[in-house]
C-alpha cells in the first residue's frame, strides 16, 4: 500500500514545530566580538584556555611576622605590632584602640587605593593629634617564608624573609620600598606573587563588612557588569579563566545547533517530498515493466521476420548473381565509354588550344591593323590639312594676281612672293605623291592579312563544331547506360 501523501499545510506545521537552540550570549557587542574570535580560531578546538596562575611557593608558607609603624592614622610615633605566630595570630581589643588601622596599614603597604582604606587622600593616613602633627607616615611589613612540620605544627622552618614599605608625605607622594630600598610598585607585585600573594585576585583578605556583603550575594549575577555568589566564587578559585572559553564553546553549539536545525528542516522537507514521490515512482516502474515486456515482443517478432527474409534472400540469390553479372558487364561497357568520352575531351582539348592560339593571332593582327588604320587616318588628316593649305594658297594666289593687276607698282615683289608660294605648293605635292602609294600598299597588305586569319578561324570553328557534335554524341550514350543501368538497380530491387 502507498505512503499517505502529505499536504502542504502539514508541512509548514512541521517546520513551525522545529524549535530553535537558545543563545549563549544576549550581549549583541560581546556576541559579534566572540563570533570575531570563532572565526579567527576556524578550529573550536584551537581554543586555549588560560593557565591557572602560578604561585611559586614550593610548599611553603608564608607569615607576618610583625608590622612597623611610624605615624600612621592613630598610631603617634614608631609603633611595632607583632611578634605574629605562623600557627594563629588574633587581635583583640575594645573599639577604638587600633584594630582595623592595622588591616589598613596592610591595605596602604599592598597598594589599595585611599577609598578603599576610609580615607580621602593619601595624606589622610599621616597622624595628626592635638599634641603634634608628623610630617609624612610609614609602613613596613616584615615577611617570613617558612615549611611547615607536620609532626609538631607548632615548629616551622624559616626558608627567607623579606620586608615591604611604604612612605607617604604631605605632598600625596608616596614610595614603595623592599628589604629597605627604593623600588617600583611591580617589582613589589612580582615579589607576592613569588610567594603565594596574588594583589589582582586580592581574595587572601576579606575587609571588614564584607561579610555581610558576601552572605547577602544572589547565587549568580542577574546583569552584565554585577557579581554573584558564582563569579565570587570563580574569582577566589582561578575558575573564571574559564569563562570566556565556555562562551566561545557555547556559542559554537549554538552555531552548530541553528545548522543542525536547517539541516534538520532540509531533511524533514527531503522525507516529505519522497514521500510525496513514492506513489509515482511505484507508477513509472510498473510503466517501465510493461514496456520491457513490450520491447521483448518485438524482439522476438524481429527475430521471426529475419529469419522469413533470410529464407527469402536465400532463394532469389541465383537470380542477383545474373542480373549483378549483366549489372558487371554494363560496367565494362560504360567504362569503355568512358575511356572513348576521355579521348574526344583531350581532343577537343587539344584543338581548343589550337583555337586559342589562332585567335591569339588574329588579335594581333587585329591590332596591327587597327595600329596601320590610325597611321592611315593620320595621312589623310595630314594630306586634308596640306590640300587645305593648297587651296589656301591657290586663293592666296588669286589674290594676289589680283593685287598684280591692280598694283603696277609693286611688280617685282609681287612676282617673288609668288614664286615662293609655288614652290611650297610644289613641295606639298611632292611629299603627297612620295607618300600616297606607300600608305595604300600598307593597307592592302593588312587587308590581306586580315582575309588570311579569316579564313584560319572559319577552319578552327569547324574543326570545333565537328568535335563538339562528337561529345554531345557520347554525353548521349552515357546518360543512355547510366539510365539502363538505374533501371536494372530498380528491376533487382522490387525482385
Amino acid at each position: 500500500m502507498p505512503p499517505k501523501r502529505i499536504t502542504k499545510k502539514q508541512q509548514q506545521q512541521a517546520l513551525n514545530n522545529q524549535a530553535g537552540p537558545p543563545e549563549a550570549v544576549t550581549n549583541v557587542a560581546e556576541r559579534q566580538e566572540l563570533l570575531k574570535e570563532l572565526e579567527e580560531a576556524q578550529d573550536i578546538f584551537s581554543i586555549i584556555i588560560p593557565p591557572k596562575p602560578e604561585l611559586s611557593t614550593n610548599g611553603s608558607c608564608l607569615l607576618i611576622t610583625h608590622i612597623d609603624i611610624v605615624d600612621f592614622k592613630s598610631y603617634s610615633g614608631k609603633q611595632t605590632i607583632g611578634p605574629f605566630h605562623h600557627a594563629l595570630s588574633c587581635i583583640v581589643g575594645p573599639n577604638g584602640s587600633g584594630k582595623s588601622n592595622v588591616i589598613d596599614s596592610l591595605l596602604f603597604v599592598f597598594g589599595f587605593r585611599s577609598n578603599k582604606i576610609r580615607a580621602a587622600k593619601l595624606n589622610s593616613f599621616i597622624h595628626h593629634s592635638a599634641k603634634r602633627t608628623a610630617e609624612s607616615c610609614s609602613v613596613v611589613v616584615n615577611f617570613k617564608l617558612f615549611a611547615k612540620d607536620f609532626d609538631d605544627p607548632l615548629r616551622a622552618k624559616v626558608l627567607d624573609s623579606f620586608a615591604i614599605g611604604r612612605v607617604v608625605d604631605q605632598n600625596n607622594k608616596s614610595k614603595y620600598s623592599l628589604n629597605g630600598k627604593t623600588a617600583q610598585f611591580k617589582e613589589i607585585q612580582t615579589t607576592l606573587k613569588n610567594a603565594g600573594i596574588d594583589l589582582d585576585h586580592n581574595r587572601f583578605l576579606i575587609l571588614q563588612g564584607e561579610v555581610e556583603q558576601i552572605s547577602l550575594m544572589k547565587y549568580k549575577a542577574e546583569k552584565e557588569g554585577e557579581e554573584g555568589m558564582l563569579e565570587y566564587l570563580d574569582d577566589i578559585i582561578g575558575t573564571s579563566r574559564y569563562c570566556k572559553p565556555i562562551k566561545l564553546f557555547s556559542l559554537k553549539l549554538e552555531l552548530v545547533g541553528t545548522e543542525r536545525e536547517s539541516q534538520m528542516n532540509k531533511l524533514n522537507l527531503a522525507e516529505i517530498d519522497r514521500q510525496n514521490l513514492s506513489e509515482p515512482v511505484r507508477e513509472l516502474l510498473e510503466l517501465l515493466v510493461l514496456e520491457n515486456k513490450i520491447s521483448a515482443l518485438k524482439n522476438k517478432l524481429f527475430c521471426l521476420k529475419r529469419v522469413e527474409y533470410s529464407k527469402k534472400l536465400t532463394e532469389a540469390q541465383p537470380k542477383i548473381d545474373e542480373a549483378q553479372k549483366h549489372v558487371d558487364d554494363k560496367k565494362k561497357e560504360l567504362e569503355e565509354l568512358l575511356a572513348k568520352l576521355k579521348e574526344q575531351k583531350k581532343a577537343i582539348a587539344k584543338h581548343q588550344k589550337e583555337m586559342d592560339t589562332k585567335k591569339q593571332i588574329v588579335t594581333d593582327a587585329e591590332k596591327r591593323l587597327g595600329d596601320e588604320k590610325l597611321k592611315l587616318q593620320k595621312f589623310d588628316l595630314t594630306l586634308n590639312k596640306t590640300k587645305a593649305r593648297k587651296e589656301e594658297k591657290e586663293k592666296e594666289i588669286v589674290k594676289e594676281e589680283k593685287k598684280i593687276s591692280t598694283l603696277t607698282d609693286r611688280p617685282e615683289k609681287n612676282n617673288a612672293e609668288v614664286e615662293e608660294l609655288k614652290v611650297e605648293l610644289d613641295e606639298v605635292k611632292t611629299v603627297i605623291e612620295k607618300k600616297l602609294p606607300a600608305l595604300q600598299e600598307s593597307l592592302a597588305q593588312c587587308q590581306q592579312k586580315t582575309d588570311e586569319l579569316n579564313n584560319d578561324r572559319n577552319k578552327i570553328g569547324e574543326k570545333l563544331a565537328a568535335a563538339k557534335k562528337k561529345e554531345d554524341e557520347a554525353n548521349a550514350e552515357l546518360t543512355l547506360a547510366q539510365s539502363k543501368k538505374i533501371a536494372m538497380t530498380e528491376e533487382l530491387k522490387r525482385r
